[in-house]
């Protein structure tokens, strides 16, 4: 218990309060304040006042268990839809309703990851917890892990902004987010995937896919950024392309455009697919021989390993050379 006193020239004699601290396992969750306004705490006083904090600290700790069992249905309430027990929408919206979550809002779902082995997110339940609420204070959001270095985002849709506007603003709410724990926790690093296509909470799973896509393939293809959207990735969000696929294009690719003399390959290239795979109309967009335009684009294929006759490999190229070159 401490007492603390002042003087304001503004009343006729100095006044005082005393706090004490309302604590639960140990840890200071909040604190009793009584303001001594006319006379200080006699004995008496002492006794009612005891029952009073008695009565606050038992209430503070129901309250707590209560929203850990919130806490603790949202997570089972994930695990089931993830993992297909809850596979249709009027159970999906029956389960939602039970833990409280509004069936007809619109959410985004965001995935954070954890990716230094030396750290274990789970482990930091209470100061992730106490971030996310700084953050997120003026959204609804509710909080799922995955695992041990993994937690999943409901985020409710802010009426009052545009798609674009929401997104924003969960963006630079997981920034801040970032900066927190990186300040608390030294050696943390954390991704994000946002699923920017709101959807009603039956939707979530689609949306969790949509969030992990984003980090999975976003790293790829912008290794620089932290945070990725799903409408970032373009077509690579609904392409099924395996993580070191697109790794060993995009490596290739970049390792024949350091040298000027590749450069003009991968130009040829691009042309080549824009033509259709018509040597013809490439040799006249490039202003070349089509005898050239052949020998390059057999040199290129050559060095890249590259099938261009496969549908999907000529996809991925296609895509890779509209995105970076």
């Amino acid at each position: 218990m401490a007492r603390y006193n002042i003087s304001d020239p503004r009343y006729g004699k100095p006044f005082s309060w005393i706090t004490v601290p309302i604590t639960v396992d140990g840890k200071i969750k909040a604190y009793f304040v009584v303001l001594e306004a006319v006379d200080k705490i006699d004995y008496f006083d002492q006794f009612a006042l005891r029952t009073g904090f008695l009565l606050i600290q038992e209430l503070y700790e129901q309250l707590l268990v209560a929203r850990s069992a919130v806490d603790s249905d949202f997570e089972k309430f994930v695990k089931n839809l993830l993992e297909g027990r809850l596979d249709r929408e009027e159970n999906i919206t029956s389960a939602a309703n039970e833990i409280s979550i509004k069936v007809n809002e619109k959410y985004y779902v965001l995935v954070m990851e954890q990716s230094n082995e030396s750290i274990i997110l789970a482990g930091l339940y209470d100061l992730l917890k106490n971030s996310i609420r700084g953050e997120f204070f003026h959204n609804y959001c509710r909080v799922s892990y995955l695992g041990n270095n993994k937690c999943l985002f409901l985020v409710r849709m802010d009426e009052t902004l545009s798609e674009k506007q929401n997104a924003d603003s969960i963006k630079e709410k997981c920034l801040n987010l970032k900066k927190r724990l990186e300040l608390k926790v030294p050696g943390i690093r954390l991704a994000f995937g946002l699923s920017d296509k709101r959807d009603f909470v039956y939707g979530m799973k689609r949306n969790h896919h949509r969030a992990e896509q984003a980090i999975r393939i976003g790293r790829l293809l912008y290794p620089k950024e932290e945070i990725w959207t799903y409408s970032q990735l373009g077509a690579f969000g609904w392409l099924d392309i395996k993580d070191d696929e697109i790794s060993l294009m995009l490596r290739s690719i970049n390792l024949i455009t350091e040298s000027e003399e590749h450069k003009e390959l991968v130009r040829t290239l691009k042309a080549y697919l824009e033509c259709k795979m018509n040597y013809s109309l490439t040799a006249q967009k490039l202003f070349v021989h089509i005898n050239t335009v052949r020998k390059r684009i057999e040199e290129i294929t050559g060095m890249l390993n590259l099938d261009l006759d496969d549908p999907m490999n000529r996809l991925k190229v296609e895509i890779l050379l509209e995105l970076f070159f």
